[in-house]
C-alpha cells in the first residue's frame, strides 16, 4: 500500500490487541534495525461505527500515520 508503506489487518481482535501488535513490531524493529525510524498509524475498527467504506478506514489510518511521522521517532499513533 503506497511507497514505503504497508498494512497489517488483524481480524477479530480488541483495541488492546492491535496496540500490542504495534508495540511488538516497533520493539522488534528497534532491536534488529537500530537507527531505522518506523512510524505506525493504528486504527481499531469493529464494523459498527460511522465508517461505511474501506477508503474511509484507510484515510483514518493514514491520518494517524501522518501524525506519527511528524514526531520523527519510532512509535505509533492510535487513530481517534
Amino acid at each position: 500500500y503506497g511507497k514505503n508503506k504497508f498494512s497489517i489487518l488483524l481480524s477479530k481482535c480488541h483495541r488492546s490487541d492491535a496496540v500490542g501488535c504495534a508495540r511488538r513490531v516497533l520493539g522488534k524493529v528497534k532491536q534488529e534495525a537500530s537507527g531505522l525510524v518506523v512510524a505506525m498509524g493504528v486504527l481499531h475498527y469493529q464494523g459498527i461505527s460511522k465508517i461505511s467504506r474501506p477508503r474511509q478506514i484507510l484515510t483514518l489510518a493514514e491520518k494517524a500515520l501522518t501524525q506519527a511521522k511528524k514526531e520523527e521517532r519510532t512509535h505509533y499513533v492510535l487513530a481517534a
